[in-house]
């Protein structure tokens, strides 16, 4: 037996009921007993399918009285504690053993995919091991579940893709419910919510206002004029006040937010991060006093800054995997293209020049490959292969950062 919809488990009335009926759902498999110190457990277990029904998503609570006889009563006795103490809608199954020679072979099942590791660290969980090990020492090398509201996470394919320990806290096992269940994400605290929706609002008006006064200061001015529209940073401010946008109205509708668009967030972040560090490094430098006006103020710190900000407020407790910071390379790349075509064809972005930032001049001294001296220093494919892997870094570090605020966070909670 391959997946848990082999196998067929009794309802609470004795009926056979198929696990193939819950097909393409995602499943949180738990034992359970009503005189348990973990008992309280119903309630978080209730929040979560009343808010993630809607989105394929069931519990299958299975009353086992192995665990000290605290599930003494009979299903229904059970079934009308857990209703009218705990509210619970979710599927109740008939009581059964999960240890033991007479285990049910769905637990059985569940514990050769994940088996039994630990209750964890603490001097709690060290007696809960020690008193665990006493009352299933008797069941051998069929013991499969170490105590009561042991919880399985089945994903939509079912597959067994996580195991919960009852010491393991509820909001724990909520996070990687959400991150590993195949949902998407909307887990932000009210708080963090209000604070991302402002910084979203900000990173909007910031940039219109930016780009228009860009765009009405003047070829004169230092990126300034009717060709604003031809820069990177012009095009970035553009592009995450879009993303923003689209964050803080499915933010608002209170709806799941998809995970792709953490992924576009993630990138449209680094790109608004790399105008924000070139200004700052090499472009303020070289222009003095002219470079600080109030659109790149804007465009160049306001906008990055208040961008980065949000990340960091939306982020932690997202998990997006490492592997999706290579698409940061993709907006600076397609700017690379764009900028080298236009040299090509002598499209100016300033009176008498035909590229952008001095380090996509590809007539300079240095050329595409070359040394020198003095600006650029270097040819512009070491530019854009630096700058790549800067973004990668960036990108890369900001996940991590992110994780780590998501875990203390959640340590503290």
């Amino acid at each position: 037996m391959s997946t848990v919809y082999d196998f067929t488990v009794k309802d609470r009335k004795g009926q056979a009921v198929s696990l193939s009926e819950y097909q393409g759902k995602v499943l949180l498999i738990v034992n359970t007993a009503t005189g348990c110190g973990f008992t309280p457990h119903y309630e978080p277990l209730e929040a979560m399918y009343k808010e993630l029904k809607s989105q394929g998503f069931e519990i299958l609570d299975f009353p086992c009285n192995q665990f000290a006889g605290q599930a003494p009563g009979s299903d229904d006795e059970i079934h009308q504690f857990c209703t009218l103490k705990f509210g619970t809608e979710f599927p109740q199954f008939a009581k059964i053993d999960v240890n033991g020679e007479t285990a049910d072979p769905l637990f059985a099942y569940l514990a050769s995919e994940k088996p039994f590791t630990g209750f964890g660290k603490g001097l709690k969980n060290a007696a809960l091991n020690k008193f665990a090990d006493m009352n299933n020492k008797k069941y051998g090398d069929k013991t499969y579940i170490g105590w009561n509201f042991t919880k399985f996470l089945i994903n939509r394919e079912g597959k067994v893709i996580a195991r919960f320990e009852p010491t393991v806290d509820m909001k724990e096992v909520l996070f990687v419910f959400l991150q590993e269940g195949g949902f998407g994400v909307n887990v932000l605290s009210p708080v963090r919510k209000t604070v991302s929706c402002l910084l979203k609002l900000a990173v909007v008006i910031c940039a219109a206002v930016g780009v228009f006064l860009s765009a009405r200061a003047g070829r004169n001015s230092f990126m300034g004029g009717n060709r604003v529209f031809m820069y990177f940073t012009i095009q970035s401010n553009i592009a995450i006040a879009l993303i923003c946008a689209a964050g803080g109205v499915l933010l608002l509708k209170g709806g799941e937010i998809p995970r792709a668009w953490y992924v576009v967030k993630l990138v449209g972040t680094v790109s608004i991060t790399l105008t924000g560090v070139v200004f700052a490094v090499l472009l303020a430098p070289l222009f003095g006093g002219s470079a600080w006006n109030m659109q790149n103020t804007l465009t160049h710190l306001v906008v990055p800054l208040a961008s980065v900000a949000d990340f960091f407020v939306v982020f932690p407790g997202v998990k997006i995997d490492r592997k999706h910071v290579v698409w940061v390379i993709v907006p600076p790349l397609l700017y690379a293209v764009y900028a080298g075509i236009a040299y090509v064809r002598g499209w100016e972005f300033a009176r008498g020049q035909n590229y952008p930032y001095f380090f996509l001049n590809w007539g300079s001294p240095a050329g595409a490959f070359g040394f020198t001296d003095q600006l650029p220093y270097m040819g512009c494919v070491w530019w854009i292969l630096a700058l790549f892997l800067f973004l990668m870094a960036v990108g890369w570090c900001y996940l991590a950062l992110a994780d780590r605020i998501g875990k203390n966070s959640r340590e503290k909670a």
